[in-house]
């Protein structure tokens, strides 16, 4: 991982340091990410045994999750399972150089975002910021929001249609609350990405037509709220008008 000093660093010395949690086997990764990390305000702990990595997850204690995939992307995303199992924490896919890893299949997994080595120190030190500032708005969540007959409640993770709950998955629930939040606004894929997932990656856009197919199918009625504007995106809207 290439590293670089960044003015980010003064910034993140007015804020409380953050935490991250790097489940890894390679020790020169550990130290590089470690140290760039420290630089820009962002402490690292290096999990190098995975059943140690998984207690540390579930302690809370730290703002981002990262998960290094060298080689085996099937073994990796089985750790992130047992992750996400144990922690709502943002969650970082860092793949390696050769095969790398399909950021569809590290959202499946339950990742939030996916990178290939080789990547720039301040490329993925802005991917763990943006989120970790999806963490710290999940904090203090606002009320519920209604966009007619349908109700996202941020604080409880939910929605409802016409009063009754919907099914909905972690990510379909992130999209539908970033769509009611910008209610009757077009998002593009690319805004979509950032805000719901914190990521821009252009492997991503087949995922948030995906997720947009599947909630349109529990909206069931209501589908034609969610409306596709040819050429700019996905809007909201409170009735079909």
């Amino acid at each position: 991982m290439a590293q670089e000093r960044s003015g980010a660093a003064v910034a993140a010395a007015k804020e409380p340091m953050l935490e991250a949690l790097l489940l890894a086997r390679d020790e020169v990764l550990a130290r590089g990410v470690a140290d760039a990390f420290g630089r820009e305000g962002i402490a690292v702990t290096a999990a190098m045994d995975e059943e140690a990595g998984l207690e540390l997850a579930a302690s809370g204690r730290f703002a981002v999750l990262l998960v290094d995939a060298p080689a085996a992307p099937a073994a990796a995303f089985e750790l992130c399972r047992q992750v996400r199992l144990r922690s709502d924490a943002p969650l970082l896919v860092l793949g390696g150089p050769v095969g790398g890893v399909d950021p569809a299949d590290a959202l499946e997994a339950g990742a939030d975002d996916a990178v290939k080595r080789p990547i720039q120190a301040r490329e993925l030190i802005a991917r763990v910021r943006a989120l970790a500032r999806r963490t710290r708005w999940h904090a203090r969540p606002p009320p519920a929001i209604h966009v007619g007959p349908l109700e996202v409640d941020v604080a409880a993770r939910r929605a409802a249609l016409g009063g009754c709950e919907l099914p909905l998955t972690r990510y379909q629930f992130a999209l539908l609350k970033v769509l009611a939040v910008n209610a009757g606004t077009v998002l593009s894929r690319e805004q979509l990405m950032e805000e719901a997932w914190g990521s821009v990656d252009g492997a991503f856009d087949r995922s948030v037509d995906v997720q947009v197919y599947h909630l349109r199918a529990k909206l069931g009625d209501q589908a034609r709220m969610l409306r596709t504007v040819r050429g700019c995106g996905y809007t909201l809207v409170a009735t079909e008008g």
